[in-house]
């Protein structure tokens, strides 16, 4: 009988890619770091830009064609990657973008609907998405990095990332709680069925969850999807996420590992 772990991981906000488009994504970004070596940096920011294409949370490829831009004189491109790197958590990017960022306070427009409002100690990125009528935001402070990230409709605000508050504090006990009361369903099991699947629900200023839902399961794996729903659904109250200190709505996407070995 095989043995049975059961991992719960940390928050993402995006799902893994594929490993053929991984292996394809890497041999991109390889190579760019090849060319860029070589300081052939207008093919290098060529193939970061495909590494990122296949995958937009490829924090070394923002990095790494911000590093390229600047030395082509690209002070704009510069920043738009830098601030993307800085969003995904990579703190040596935070340094070389308040380090080396020389533009005044200004305002800066993409041709994607990004905008990028710089000023002194801070910037703040803005998305419009026209299709689903919202406007995301992300925030930065100097030495500090991303502070938070939100989106803004018509009727509402919702956080999905809060400096401020720690992502494991929004969860409370799920972690004790999976590991004592979760089963591992027996049909997925006998057919060797294992993956990671998301769950995706609002958790309001009062800590109440709402339209809990998949927000990405396994192949063949309704069984484990099920299990998943169930485990997250047996919380009454969650944590809210905090901004200066008060509650605010919040989406939050957690993953849910199921693996045999």
């Amino acid at each position: 009988m095989k043995n049975i772990f059961i991992i719960l991981i940390s928050f993402l906000f995006s799902t893994a890619a594929f490993c053929q488009k991984k292996s394809k994504k890497e041999d991109y970004y390889n190579k760019g770091v090849e060319l860029f070596g070589n300081e052939d940096y207008k093919n290098a920011d060529s193939l970061f830009t495909l590494a990122i294409t296949l995958n937009k949370r490829d924090k070394d490829a923002y990095y790494n064609r911000g590093i390229v831009r600047k030395k082509m004189g690209d002070e704009s491109g510069f920043i738009y990657d830098m601030l993307h790197a800085i969003e995904l958590h990579d703190s040596v990017a935070n340094i070389t973008f308040w380090k080396h960022k020389r533009m005044p306070d200004t305002l800066l427009s993409y041709s994607n609907k990004t905008t990028i409002q710089l000023a002194n100690n801070s910037a703040t990125m803005k998305f419009l998405s026209s299709q689903l009528d919202t406007c995301w935001t992300s925030y930065f402070v100097k030495e500090k990095g991303l502070q938070l990230l939100y989106w803004i409709t018509k009727n509402d605000t919702i956080y999905t990332y809060s400096a401020e508050m720690p992502t494991d504090s929004i969860t409370g006990d799920v972690y004790k709680v999976v590991r004592k009361t979760i089963r591992y369903p027996q049909n997925a099991k006998e057919n060797g069925i294992q993956g990671t699947v998301y769950i995706a629900m609002f958790i309001d200023k009062d800590g109440k969850a709402s339209k809990t839902q998949i927000y990405k399961g396994v192949k063949g794996g309704e069984d484990l999807e099920a299990e998943a729903l169930r485990i997250v659904m047996s919380f009454d109250k969650w944590s809210p996420l905090k901004v200066n200190g008060k509650p605010v709505k919040s989406l939050v996407i957690l993953p849910i590992r199921f693996k045999l070995q």
